[in-house]
């Protein structure tokens, strides 16, 4: 069964998935990072929230610190790629 933690996100260790699914609307980007190699580099704890941020700073987002709201990078978990019990 996965838990959420005291801040109400799930991590990494509750992915139940081989590949975990990105997707950005704004920019038509989408891609399949492997669940173990995530793992690997960030760590079981690392909350999917911030694990998205990372992500798409690593790839060079543009958009991913812009200061207004509305031109933020759009990423999210792709929905095949979603949490299992």
């Amino acid at each position: 069964m996965t838990r959420l933690t005291w801040s109400g996100s799930y991590t990494l260790a509750d992915v139940r998935t081989k590949h975990l699914g990105i997707v950005c609307d704004k920019c038509q980007r989408k891609g399949r990072l492997l669940t173990a190699k995530l793992i690997a580099d960030f760590g079981a704890g690392r909350k999917l929230p911030d694990l998205l941020a990372d992500i798409t700073e690593r790839a060079g987002c543009e958009k991913h610190r812009a200061d207004k709201i509305y031109d933020r990078c759009q990423a999210h978990y792709d929905k095949d790629s979603i949490i299992r019990d």
